[in-house]
């Protein structure tokens, strides 16, 4: 990476720079997507007497998520399971305690705004981007990388990313130090910036390898394509949760132990198959 574009030397000129080009970037199908998580919705929550977001407006925010990454059909049909109540009285408190100190209440923010089933560190951090774009960061693939960055194998735009607090909370305290040393820059911004620069580095665009659009953002819920389990902390918990349920079940069946072992027999043969 050029050594002007490094986020601890990149100064106000070349973010600018920068600013300018994302619209080139996300393919022009996808402004329509833009256009609500970086303009409709942010303008409608700061509107509002209470500061709580929408079913709806989380469903976008979802689909603008997976538009810009990799598309997770699931991950859409889990946010979905949430009530309207459930979305407004959690955004609520989340956002009520980031707004009294951003700093201190960050991660208890963060951690009130995953009890919404589906939401993970990862799309916490977009919630909460939408309530305050200037000083909460989205925890994006480009934003992470472009923050951690190093010279070495494995650590510049090939990062691995574990989509844990713990990761969001390093990359908070680095985009404050950003901010606090180029003076006027936007946490929105920035991550804009990333994105540029990583697809960039990485010779991507979202029209290549994107599934996603403004009219299949809709439909994502019925998509019967498999996530890789790998992808965020979300999906991780949800498998965690069904490991649980299942061991429960199994336990309380109280099976013999001559049961246990012709059933196991049977799923052995099953599997030979």
């Amino acid at each position: 990476m050029d050594r002007s574009h490094r986020i601890d030397d990149i100064t106000s000129e070349p973010v600018q720079q920068l600013l300018t080009e994302y619209p080139t970037i996300v393919a022009a199908k996808l402004h329509v997507l833009d256009e609500a998580r970086y303009n409709t919705i942010p303008t409608a929550l700061a509107a509002r007497d209470e500061n709580s977001l929408t079913k709806q407006e989380v469903a976008t925010l979802v689909d603008w998520k997976l538009s810009h990454g990799t598309f997770r059909p699931t991950l859409k049909k889990l946010v979905d399971q949430n009530s309207d109540d459930d979305i407004r009285s959690i955004t609520t408190a989340a956002f009520e305690s980031f707004a009294q100190d951003p700093h201190d209440n960050i991660k208890s923010s963060l951690t009130t705004l995953t009890q919404l089933k589906g939401i993970g560190p990862a799309t916490a951090s977009l919630l909460l981007s939408v309530f305050d774009p200037e000083r909460a960061p989205f925890f994006s693939d480009e934003l992470f990388r472009w923050s951690m960055y190093e010279d070495k194998k494995a650590n510049g735009w090939d990062r691995k990313i574990k989509y844990t607090p713990k990761e969001y909370l390093e990359l908070f305290e680095k985009i404050q130090q950003v901010q606090k040393r180029l003076g006027a820059a936007k946490a929105v911004d920035l991550e804009k910036v990333a994105y540029v620069l990583g697809r960039r580095a990485t010779g991507k665009s979202v029209g290549k390898d994107t599934k996603i659009d403004n009219e299949t953002a809709s439909k994502s819920t019925h998509s019967n394509l498999k996530r890789k389990p790998e992808h965020e902390a979300e999906v991780r918990s949800e498998q965690k949760k069904q490991g649980a349920k299942k061991a429960k079940v199994s336990v309380t069946k109280g099976k013999t132990p001559n049961e246990g072992t012709r059933i196991s027999a049977r799923v052995k043969n099953r599997k030979t198959r």
